[in-house]
């Protein structure tokens, strides 16, 4: 058999060799060998995919390293890498020691890249047997570009929301945000009452040592109990309600029509609930006002609505504010007062 195998090759070399005019002589151990490496890798494409298949050995191929802050090695695979969710954002992710997921984010999101980065983390915390395992996350925010949308910002609360329910992420922690960022994180931390400890800090060293930290000592949730307090306004056809949430996030629902004669009590009111929420003294605070139940506004209400907001915010700080529940118009409406009031940001 193999006699004859090695006749036909010779007889493709010595075809090939005076098409291409060259003289080819080869030993018949080399036939052999030649014909043994056909086979086998023949056998291998069909069972494995081949022997010289790039994908198969990049797709099993592990890279260890170690950490040089913690000494924990970091563990690495391709397919973690450069995982693509939209044409301006991708992710990397790699495995800290046993228990500390690292992902690193680059790019602008989008609209739907945030829950792609959602899903693709999942199949990488179940590739490294984290999912149903208590677990850390570190996130680098360096490589991220550009303001998140309102449907990624939505994305987010809702996943952050699962990992909540699920109880298997015992921390969370970010570093390199830009101020914007951290501004909305600490605000959606506060407001969704999150049962594990979501932390910012500014570098790499000191989101390692956290998240090792965390591993080492959360046994419970980590979390302190937040304490609520609220206050009703109520005036004709129009009504206001506070609460406080946390030390220093005040909570405005707003339902009815605001006309201009309750602008005047709606800030007297809320000057005493600065007060008596203890907020004067805690200066900056931050504040999420719900105008989702908001009939409408009057004109003349709008123009001394934000002559007053603007007075108060030089009288009493307000570090960031979050609007939501805004038609198209009042979106324009506070778009066109940012400039009086710059922490003012709408969802």
């Amino acid at each position: 058999m193999f006699s004859f195998l090695v006749y036909l090759l010779k007889g493709i070399v010595n075809v090939f060799s005076k098409f291409f005019q060259i003289k080819i002589c080869l030993e018949p151990e080399i036939y052999v060998s030649l014909w043994i490496l056909y086979f086998l890798n023949t056998f291998l494409i069909l069972k494995f995919g081949g022997f010289f298949n790039a994908n198969r050995i990049k797709k099993n191929t592990m890279t260890l390293s170690r950490c040089t802050v913690c000494g924990l090695p970091i563990t690495s695979k391709p397919e973690w890498d450069d995982i693509q969710f939209n044409n301006t954002y991708w992710a990397s992710f790699k495995l800290i020691g046993d228990s500390i997921l690292w992902s690193i984010p680059r790019g602008n999101s989008g609209a739907k890249g945030i829950q792609r980065f959602f899903n693709a983390r999942e199949r990488i915390l179940k590739d490294t047997g984290l999912f149903n395992q208590p677990h850390v996350e570190i996130k680098d925010y360096s490589h991220t570009i550009g303001h998140a949308t309102n449907a990624a910002r939505q994305q987010f609360i809702e996943c952050m929301k699962i990992e909540r329910d699920r109880n298997w992420l015992k921390g969370y922690v970010g570093y390199n945000a830009s101020l914007p960022v951290k501004l909305r994180i600490n605000v959606g931390k506060r407001l969704y009452r999150l049962t594990f400890p979501l932390k910012l800090v500014n570098r790499y060293e000191d989101a390692v040592a956290l998240a090792v930290n965390l591993v080492k000592t959360t046994g419970g949730t980590g979390v302190k109990n937040v304490r609520n307090r609220s206050w009703l306004l109520e005036l004709e056809g129009y009504s206001a309600k506070f609460e406080l949430i946390g030390d220093d996030i005040l909570y405005n629902n707003a339902e009815g029509v605001l006309r201009a004669e309750c602008v005047d009590p709606f800030f007297k009111f809320y000057e005493q609930v600065l007060s008596e929420a203890g907020l004067i003294s805690k200066k900056p605070y931050f504040r999420i006002v719900n105008w989702k139940n908001l009939q409408r506004t009057a004109w003349a209400a709008r123009k001394l609505y934000i002559n007053r907001m603007t007075r108060l915010n030089k009288e009493i700080p307000c570090r960031y504010s979050v609007l939501y529940g805004l038609n198209g118009f009042m979106k324009t409406l506070v778009n066109s007062s940012r400039m009086f009031s710059p922490s003012l940001n709408w969802l």
